[in-house]
């Protein structure tokens, strides 16, 4: 029997989880990813190549291939992975930010 790192897993579910080929999950809380089986997180200032291995509270800086500490709010980002808020004002500062409360028109979009 092939033991849990060892088997093939398969595509991301959610943010907090990833769906194991042989019907086990692969949890971020269990400081695992699915990479092409269930892989251990990578730590801040390791190596990564898919922006969803790095631990918790970090992105990985895809330039430099690092995993990298998630930027308060007011330094700059380009996504909002970078953030810890989970926002990046893209369209203007260009800097990690809280996430702007909907309007009624951002609502009405959604019927």
């Amino acid at each position: 029997m092939l033991e849990f790192h060892e088997a093939a897993c398969a595509a991301k579910i959610a943010d907090n989880f990833h769906r194991h080929a042989m019907g086990v999950y692969c949890y971020r809380e269990d400081g695992l990813y699915c990479g092409d089986v269930c892989t251990e997180l990578v730590p801040i200032g390791e190596r990564c190549n898919l922006g969803v291995e790095c631990v918790t509270g970090a992105f990985c800086d895809l330039i430099g291939g690092v995993c990298t500490a998630q930027h308060a709010n007011g330094e700059a980002c380009e996504a909002p992975d970078d953030c810890q808020s989970g926002y990046c004002n893209i369209d203007g500062s260009q800097t990690c930010a809280e996430i702007p409360p909907l309007s009624a028109a951002d609502c009405s979009e959604f019927g």
